[in-house]
């Protein structure tokens, strides 16, 4: 299997922000994405670990305030019977 080089696109704020982080720690962008690439997976963090919670809580708040979701337990019990024929 070929090994194939991943392209990155950036939007322009973080774009410049990587550049501005490069140059203060006198790398070329390249190495200093590689370096902190690397570093992120080996080190011990979860990508499943959320840091801030209350986030998660506003969206959902917002989400149901938008009528695009519903409340658990009406999706619960909608869930039980999915793909139940009709009694």
């Amino acid at each position: 299997m070929a090994v194939e080089a991943l392209k990155l696109e950036l939007d322009v704020d973080l774009s410049e922000q990587v550049k501005r982080a490069a140059a203060a720690r006198g790398m070329a962008v390249e190495a200093f994405l590689r370096e902190a690439v690397s570093a992120h997976l080996l080190s011990d963090a979860s990508w499943a670990v959320d840091p801030n919670p209350l986030i998660d809580a506003r969206i959902g708040d917002a989400a149901l305030a938008s009528d695009d979701a519903v409340p658990w337990e009406v999706f619960r019990a909608r869930f039980k019977t999915f793909g139940r024929r009709p009694a």
